[in-house]
């Protein structure tokens, strides 16, 4: 079937906007029909693509499964059949935000709402049906991948590079090479499923060669996607991995970075002399050799990128720099985790590491505005000493109801009074001061001698 598209801004196949002329839908329905009676085929084995391995093809009668339903009667019509039940499904979308009965900058459409839950980044939300808001992830500041959206090709190059400058200081990794890498690996951050849903950029596995590193990711959030590997040349093959999470785009380029430096092969690093590496192709040729990719044309094609947008031109500041993030003697089995002067937010601290991180920061300010705009986190320096935390008690709360000591439904809690009252207004909730008491709506006032 031949599909259009509202906007050409990006071409992805999960996108909402893609559709089908009517006059399209009503040829292929009698099409349909006829090889049913040739070949014999029942109604039930008219199936999508999407119904045998999960992917989004066609888009149109996968994200309303409504019209797909619609779409086989058409075809029982002309096939003289009796029309299918059409039943109402609920799904959780995952967006940015919900007008005019629709899902904008949609995501994705689950049927299972912890599904919805476990795809939605950094900040998006989960609606149902109605466009009620069931779950939602606070920005917390960084870069996300809906940054990219509107920006063309160059100029996502151009902010990816400036991230990777800034981390080739930290890392001693050149940043020609972390950018390109980027670039090719995320669709110019913007493409994949992978960065779109996680801010995943680097295709980071929960778990990478049986390797563990200092690593910047909580340890808990991931997503699970379809994913192709050449294991053998020339062949791909498609798998479903589970991948990490990351709360914006800076946190998944520091793991990358931290795992080229840290990853070892038995008791030696698999990427040893990556930070001495004088030139583009060199380091990258070293990395693929270390078994990074299993993509046959890897060099050549970080390479290209690397030429087409010039991204080489801050590699000679890092040449030479001693990297910030300190790894430990190249032929040492030393597994005790590498000591830096990050500033960590997470909920706890537990055997030399932070639990439930969310964040690392060389400056402390940076990491307090994370903490000022979560409920129950805290900064560790790398001792792993509180070095500040705020109170659960200087939270607004956005819920339906609060009873018992406790938030019924909630769906925020926000250190600015009028932007939770905002909230509340949107979603017709309430809102609650630190103390629990509703500041809004304003409650009645009880009568008195009322009998």
């Amino acid at each position: 079937m031949c599909v259009h598209k509202k906007s050409t801004k990006t071409m992805n196949a999960t996108d909402a906007d893609w559709y089908f002329e009517n006059a399209t839908i009503e040829a292929t329905a009698e099409l349909v029909a006829y090889l049913m009676k040739e070949l014999d085929i029942d109604i039930n084995h008219v199936v999508r693509h999407y119904c045998v391995n999960r992917k989004i093809c066609g888009s149109p009668f996968v994200i309303n499964h409504n019209a797909w339903l619609d779409f086989k009667n058409k075809v029982q019509a002309y096939a003289g059949g009796v029309a299918l039940e059409v039943k109402q499904i609920e799904w959780y979308r995952v967006g940015t935000a919900w007008s005019d009965g629709k899902c904008q900058g949609q995501l994705g459409a689950y049927e299972v709402k912890e599904n919805a839950i476990s795809n939605c980044p950094a900040g998006f939300k989960v609606f149902d049906n109605n466009g009620n808001v069931v779950h939602e992830v606070e920005s917390i500041g960084g870069t996300h991948s809906v940054d990219f959206n509107e920006l063309t090709e160059a100029q996502c190059a151009a902010k990816i590079l400036e991230m990777a400058r800034a981390d080739g200081h930290k890392t001693g990794i050149l940043p020609s090479v972390t950018a390109a890498q980027m670039i090719l690996e995320s669709g110019y951050a913007r493409t994949t499923e992978l960065v779109k849903k996680a801010d995943n950029a680097f295709g980071m596995k929960v778990t990478l060669s049986g390797n563990t590193w200092n690593s910047v990711w909580d340890g808990v959030s991931k997503v699970n996607i379809r994913t192709p590997e050449e294991y053998t040349p020339g062949v791909i093959t498609y798998i479903y991995a589970d991948f990490r999470k990351y709360p914006n785009l800076e946190a998944s380029m520091e793991d990358h970075g931290r795992y080229l430096l840290g990853a070892k092969n038995g008791n030696k690093f698999r990427y040893d002399g990556l930070t001495k590496c004088t030139n583009y192709r060199q380091a990258i040729t070293l990395v693929k050799q270390g078994g990074y990719a299993t993509d046959s044309r890897y060099i050549d094609k970080i390479c290209s990128i690397i030429e087409r947008y010039g991204l080489d031109k801050y590699d000679a500041e890092i040449i030479g720099v001693t990297p910030v993030i300190v790894i430990p003697d190249q032929t040492s089995t030393n597994t005790t985790p590498i000591v830096d002067n990050m500033y960590r937010v997470g909920k706890d601290w537990s055997n030399g590491m932070c639990v439930n991180q969310i964040g690392a920061y060389s400056i402390l300010d940076n990491a307090k505005a994370v903490v000022d705009a979560k409920v129950g986190y805290k900064v560790y320096n790398s001792k792993g000493e509180i070095v500040y935390q705020k109170s659960a008690d200087q939270y607004y709360r956005v819920a339906k109801s609060y009873s018992n000591g406790k938030y019924v439904e909630q769906i925020g809690a926000y250190v600015n009074k009028d932007t939770a009252i905002a909230e509340a207004k949107k979603y017709d909730l309430c809102c609650f001061d630190p103390q629990g008491n509703q500041i809004y709506p304003e409650p009645l006032p009880i009568a008195d001698n009322v009998y």
